[in-house]
């Protein structure tokens, strides 16, 4: 006769989508670390109304790299930074978006975002808009590379060399999977069977 000696069980580990980081700029820019690269003026908290444009989700304030409001003769060239790095640790899945308004002017005017796995040591390009508009968007890239990084940063560079015009951003949030436990299930089915003999054999 077969005689089963135990099932298996089958894994499955449970995963839920976190909010990784979120700023609105309602509380100010105290979660962005601002540079000056070279020009007379930076990222800003900006509550002028009407001047941008923004998708519907997003309210006053943004927070923006306004050459124009600086006035005449200024230069923009300035990096935000998420100021604290973010464990992505046995998170997959992550992704970057925000609200977007890109406005150039000249040329050489560039809008690029990137994000760092280590801290800020070296950075790897999500996008990058040079000499194109880009208004009234929402932005959304997924971030592969930053799988179970245990310390992501974002940055946003704005190089305006001239009197030139604005980027605007607003609602940037990062997100991921990350798993929440194990759960475990069994198949009722047996992992080995035993050959054994009936005596006497009817």
């Amino acid at each position: 006769s077969l005689a089963s000696t135990e099932t298996f069980n089958i894994k499955f580990k449970r995963a839920a989508i976190v909010n990784l980081f979120f700023d609105n700029f309602t509380a100010g820019a105290g979660n962005w670390t601002i540079t000056n690269d070279g020009g007379t003026c930076v990222w800003a908290i900006a509550n002028t109304s009407a001047r941008y444009l923004m998708p519907a989700a997003s309210v006053l304030p943004v927070l923006a790299a306004d050459v124009d409001l600086c006035g005449s003769g200024t230069t923009l060239l300035s990096t935000a930074t998420v100021a604290s790095s973010i464990n992505c640790t046995n998170t997959s899945n992550i992704s970057l978006e925000w609200d977007n308004d890109w406005r150039f002017l000249a040329s050489g005017d560039i809008a690029r975002v990137e994000f760092s796995t280590n801290g800020g040591t070296t950075w790897t390009q999500v996008v990058q808009w040079a000499g194109v508009d880009r208004r009234t968007t929402h932005e959304f890239y997924t971030l592969p590379a930053a799988t179970g990084a245990a310390a992501l940063k974002v940055r946003f560079v704005s190089i305006q060399p001239g009197w030139d015009w604005w980027w605007a951003i607003d609602n940037v949030q990062i997100k991921g999977d990350r798993a929440t436990g194990v759960d475990e299930y069994g198949t009722g089915v047996p992992v080995e069977f035993a050959l054994s003999q009936n005596y006497p054999n009817p």
